[in-house]
């Protein structure tokens, strides 16, 4: 089977408005580039960590060729949404990335940014920063995306094993890792697995690749994921969890950052 079943479940609070509109700035990025003859650049960073050091290399394989698709330089994408996307940071992944540890902690590092990934071992709701090393719960992280604390993610990219549960493998709580006090306090959605998964093949050279071409962050995850289910492998049963109504997000327009400490959440899973 060449694709996989795809269900959608909703944890939400009620009583308030779940929807928020998307940007529409295509016309006047392309109205700029008319007048100007020359690129406006809305400029937007992208941040890969890898499972090491000395770690699998497929590690640091998939992290390099998802990140190879941001580079400073715009492409035909990049000049028509006057949007540009380019790599701000490529490092071994340590725990203190992801939280409030000195020297440094999550705002000079996941939180500067707009998209990260990472890739390494994981499980429910966390992974491992390297061998022997550190594990990042994100139970216990602190918010990401609260712009008024001067945070910035908006998209986090996790090709780690099982790190985003659905109904599935928690019929009755599988929201309560992110919402309302952990790490969606801005955060627009983070993508993965349910289920463990296989890596060092196509899948992130393949979902930055559509990326840029515009696709949606979700369906250009799943897309990827089915892409190399295809050539007989297993890649994993992937899964989006995300506030609702940013599931057509793409890195050149999204929604607006949800409030901090809502209570509201939807998962999309591959079974």
């Amino acid at each position: 089977m060449l694709q996989k079943r795809i269900s959608c479940s909703e944890k939400i609070r009620k009583g308030r408005n779940m929807l928020k509109p998307l940007l529409a700035v295509v016309a006047v990025g392309l109205l700029l580039c008319l007048v100007s003859g020359q690129a406006v650049a809305d400029y937007r960073e992208v941040a890969g960590y890898v499972y090491g050091p000395n770690g699998e290399s497929r590690f640091a394989f998939n992290v390099y060729h998802f990140k190879k698709h941001f580079t400073p330089s715009q492409n035909f994408w990049e000049l028509m949404y006057g949007r540009n996307w380019a790599t701000a940071q490529y490092y071994w992944a340590e725990e203190r990335f992801f939280k409030n540890q000195p020297p440094d902690n999550h705002k000079f590092f996941v939180d500067r940014v707009d998209l990260a990934y990472y890739s390494g071992h994981g499980n429910q709701y966390g992974f491992r920063d390297g061998p022997g090393g550190n594990w990042v719960d994100l139970r216990a992280a602190p918010g990401y995306g609260d712009l008024f604390n001067g945070d910035d993610l908006e998209f986090l990219i996790l090709q780690t094993c099982a790190a985003i549960p659905s109904p599935i493998e928690r019929p009755t709580d599988w929201w309560t890792g992110w919402v309302p006090n952990g790490i969606f306090q801005g955060l627009h959605m983070v993508v993965g697995y349910r289920t463990g998964s296989y890596s060092g093949n196509g899948i992130s050279n393949d979902f930055g690749r559509r990326l840029k071409h515009g696709q949606s962050i979700i369906w250009a995850w799943f897309d990827a994921v089915n892409s190399e289910r295809s050539g007989g492998f297993y890649p994993g049963y992937a899964s989006a969890v995300l506030y609702p109504g940013l599931d057509n997000d793409s890195i050149y327009f999204y929604g607006q950052d949800p409030p901090a400490h809502h209570g509201s959440l939807r998962v999309w899973y591959q079974h």
